[in-house]
């Protein structure tokens, strides 16, 4: 299986960078995509081909939520280095590129980069021009073309908050040689359950750890104090806020029945779509704005609107073939939130949270009233900020025991 899908990859590979420059993706990333470091390093003074390269500590994550759970590592990392070695981010997507570059930009000894392909000849390419201390994977991000090159070459690997859908753990089951790979090239991992733990284990990959999870760690988004200012002219005074973020036009007829219920009554509503472009298919079933109702269509903006405090439920959880969104943004910024029945891959961290009391689960809906959102709020962050620790020592223990010397600096 191995070898097959290595000649699958040699047989893809020129389609889909024929693919990416249609869909406009920029030549620089796509040569990244191809094993060629980012233009951060390539422009040191000094430098040439034959310049040995620099000592690279490699994070991976797909896109903006991956991203955000292992920023607090890199930058935690990027200050244990010695002179002249790097940390990079690599990523699956646009949104992520754009989300680690803009919170990366001040930091000299970080790079970031479109992830290399999951090609021989590119992951060959890739570990000529860098020289790799050690890779940290997170949740399913599992490429045994990856792997295996860095086995051969002695690097290690932790994959943080392994987080497989049984659908993944099938695949690989099924799949005896190509989890040997796997097996063969991690050294470290953790996860946030004890089920995922037992899954794991069964297929040899380890030793694995239940740790809290990493999407614990951050902070609150940025908000825009203007735009803020003048959605608070909107707001009515004593009114219950409702906000239903990032949610899909397949979640509408839930939204209907909530809105429908006492406790979103005769408050004002807003609605986040997911996807600012279906914000008409929302109106055309909910309504169009009003006293008590509007439509949020910032992207990337959800930071102003959860600092517009009140209850936010959480978009993705209603519909089953999505799941729900990380509730972390917005208990972050002190809202209550309300979880739907459908966790997806947030399973793990809605249980931790449900169980500590921070969240609920609709039916549930928080029991506090407006009036007492501060200072529940305040509870909250105490709460939070312990989880975090725990989740953040955690993932450092694991990285410095895989990766030695070069990431054993101070805390």
């Amino acid at each position: 299986m191995a070898r097959l899908l290595t000649v699958l990859s040699i047989m893809l590979a020129p389609l889909l960078v024929l693919s990416l420059l249609l869909r406009g993706e920029p030549v620089a990333r796509i040569a990244e995509r191809l094993g060629r470091p980012p233009p951060l390093w390539l422009e040191k003074p000094g430098r040439t081909r034959k310049t040995k390269p620099p000592t690279v500590l490699w994070f991976h994550g797909a896109s903006v939520g991956e991203v955000r759970a292992v920023l607090p590592l890199v930058l935690d990392f990027a200050g244990r280095l010695a002179a002249g070695d790097r940390v990079l981010v690599t990523v699956q997507s646009a949104q992520g590129y754009g989300v680690a570059a803009e919170a990366l930009a001040e930091v000299s000894s970080v790079a970031v980069a479109m992830a290399p392909l999951d090609h021989p000849g590119v992951m060959a390419r890739f570990c000529r021009r860098h020289s790799l201390r050690g890779l940290i994977l997170y949740e399913n991000e599992i490429w045994p073309g990856w792997l295996a090159k860095l086995r051969l070459r002695g690097v290690p690997v932790v994959l943080l908050d392994a987080s497989l859908s049984a659908r993944s753990l099938r695949f690989w089951a099924q799949r005896p040689g190509l989890s040997a790979v796997v097996r063969a090239g991690l050294d470290r991992v953790t996860t946030a359950t004890a089920e995922q733990a037992r899954a794991l284990e069964m297929m040899g990959w380890g030793p694995v750890q239940v740790v809290p999870p990493l999407k614990l760690v951050g902070s609150a988004l940025p908000v825009d104090h203007e735009e803020l200012a003048a959605w608070h002219q909107w707001r009515r005074g004593g009114a219950a806020l409702v906000v239903f973020a990032n949610v899909h036009a397949g979640e509408i007829e839930a939204i209907k029945a909530i809105c429908a219920t006492q406790a979103v009554s005769g408050g004002q509503i807003i609605i986040a779509p997911r996807y600012p472009e279906t914000v008409e298919r929302f109106r055309s079933i909910l309504g169009g704005e009003g006293p008590e109702l509007a439509y949020w269509t910032g992207f990337g903006t959800l930071g102003t609107l959860y600092a517009l405090g009140g209850t936010v439920v959480m978009g993705g959880g209603f519909d089953p073939r999505v799941g729900s969104h990380n509730p972390m943004e917005a208990l972050r910024s002190g809202c209550a939130v309300v979880c739907g029945p459908h966790a997806g891959k947030q399973s793990a961290i809605i249980e931790l949270l449900k169980a500590a009391g921070l969240i609920a689960c609709w039916p549930d809906w928080p029991s506090f009233e407006t009036g007492e959102e501060t200072e529940r709020g305040g509870v909250k962050t105490d709460q939070l900020a312990a989880l975090a620790a725990q989740a953040e020592q955690a993932a450092k223990a694991a990285i410095t025991s895989a990766m030695g010397a070069m990431v054993n600096g101070p805390d």
